[in-house]
């Protein structure tokens, strides 16, 4: 979990998450899910999930 000023750092945050996983435990991250944030969701990051194949998942709209 990162806490965040700032929601716009989260892509920052999802993608040294990333290379976190990939360095330190020498595996990949297969899927990202979020709560329907825009920041996740952004055409930047589609790209990214997409050149790592990484698959994206929402929650559903209003559950905890």
């Amino acid at each position: 979990m990162y806490l965040m000023k700032e929601k716009r750092k989260g892509s920052q945050l999802v993608k040294h998450f990333f290379f976190i996983i990939n360095t330190q435990f020498n595996t990949s991250v297969k899927i990202i899910r979020s709560d329907n944030a825009s920041e996740f969701i952004v055409r930047p990051m589609k790209q990214f999930y997409k050149e790592q194949g990484i698959i994206y998942q929402t929650s559903c709209i209003d559950t905890p």
